[in-house]
């Protein structure tokens, strides 16, 4: 969406190759601040929701596969 991977990146503790190994653990407050960063700078408050859809719900294990049938949000989060 014309965001610059350095601009998306920058400032945060870890880089965009590290992101693509499998051993990398940070706390989840990481993922949140790039997530919010992704978010300010395509103005795309949906860009969470577009993510998911086009990873796919198994991606995301059980949480994925539950939340999609839930009947409603709360319901979802219950299932969480």
């Amino acid at each position: 969406s014309g965001v610059a991977r350095a601009e998306l990146f920058g400032g945060l503790a870890w880089s965009e190759a590290e992101l693509a190994s499998p051993e990398l653990r940070q706390p989840l407050a990481q993922l949140d601040r790039l997530v919010e960063r992704a978010i300010a700078l395509t103005g795309d408050p949906a860009l969470g929701l577009r993510w998911w859809e086009r990873a796919g719900f198994g991606a995301f294990g059980p949480v994925g596969l539950a939340v999609p049938v839930a009947r409603d949000f709360r319901a979802g989060i219950e299932m969480i």
